[in-house]
């Protein structure tokens, strides 16, 4: 559903640089696996970073765009990137996918094929037919049985306590409440300030946003069981938000996007970490963030 959004409200496809190619395994007629795949003309959206090798390409008197790339766009989680019927036998499905996007680059002269953050399984699928591995360096936060935020405080050494409660206290200083929306609750008005300090972001960045408006309520419309927003308000008047995917199958929780429209101070710590996460969702959330 996340694929399909991300192609009916353009944001990948047309003139993105994102072209669709997606692979798929057929017996006869019938869909038995499939990759999702893209021919990209650039390298933004992929959070590893490979400029370097386009340099060198460039240098060489070679174009290294397109490439191949198979990943979840604007994503940098680890997840299956190949997708198999479940009455067939995924190392089969997985063994031809892979031969199959190996001939697909041959075939069509690209610069190489990339395939971002899969599982430990499929990686070693793709070692085992001559792709090169390349290692990257994430943080996740494991709830330890924590039940409220000082029990986790408590597990920390005394300069990292005091530091996060010195945090805290700027931003209860300012008078800042947190409103949680569930995404089966949300709103178009909750999406429509959520995106504006989304959008804010790339703006102090001198940067545009790679995902729209539209995007953000046709997911919300498809997959609510899935989202959080949290909402920073003053007075009753919201001046930041963040967004937690949350994966209830594999008891995780991805702080994906946070945005404001004023800076305060230690905001973004206290509204897109641990704190507001323990203190208000301890109770149905999942036990790791990412």
């Amino acid at each position: 559903m996340l694929l399909c959004a991300l192609e009916e409200t353009a944001c990948v496809g047309g003139n993105t640089g994102w072209q669709v190619a997606h692979l798929t395994l057929k017996d006869g007629a019938q869909l038995i696996g499939a990759m999702p795949l893209y021919l990209k003309q650039h390298s933004y959206g992929e959070f590893v970073f490979d400029w370097s090798w386009a340099q060198a390409y460039e240098q060489q008197g070679m174009e290294y765009f397109p490439k191949a790339l198979c990943a979840i766009p604007f994503t940098p989680v680890q997840g299956p990137r190949i997708l198999g019927d479940k009455d067939v036998d995924l190392a089969t499905v997985q063994k031809n996918l892979i031969t199959g996007l190996k001939t697909l680059v041959t075939q069509n002269n690209l610069s190489s094929a990339h395939i971002l953050f899969p599982t430990a399984s499929e990686a070693k699928g793709f070692q085992e037919q001559g792709f090169m591995l390349r290692d990257s360096v994430q943080f996740h936060w494991h709830n330890q049985g924590f039940e409220h935020f000082e029990q986790f405080l408590a597990a920390l050494t005394m300069k990292r306590r005091k530091n996060i409660r010195r945090e805290r206290e700027q931003v209860a200083r300012e008078l800042i409440n947190f409103r949680h929306v569930p995404g089966e609750s949300s709103s178009d008005a909750d999406w429509e300030f959520f995106y504006r300090c989304y959008e804010n972001t790339y703006v102090e960045h001198q940067s545009s946003p790679y995902l729209s408006e539209a995007f953000f309520k046709l997911w919300a419309q498809r997959m609510p069981e899935n989202l959080h927003l949290i909402i920073a308000e003053r007075s009753g008047n919201p001046i930041a938000a963040s967004l937690l995917v949350v994966d209830h199958i594999n008891s995780k929780a991805y702080g994906r996007y946070w945005g404001a429209l004023e800076h305060v101070p230690c905001l973004h710590r206290e509204h897109q970490g641990i704190g507001a996460y323990v203190d208000e969702l301890a109770e149905h959330s999942p036990p790791e963030i990412v």
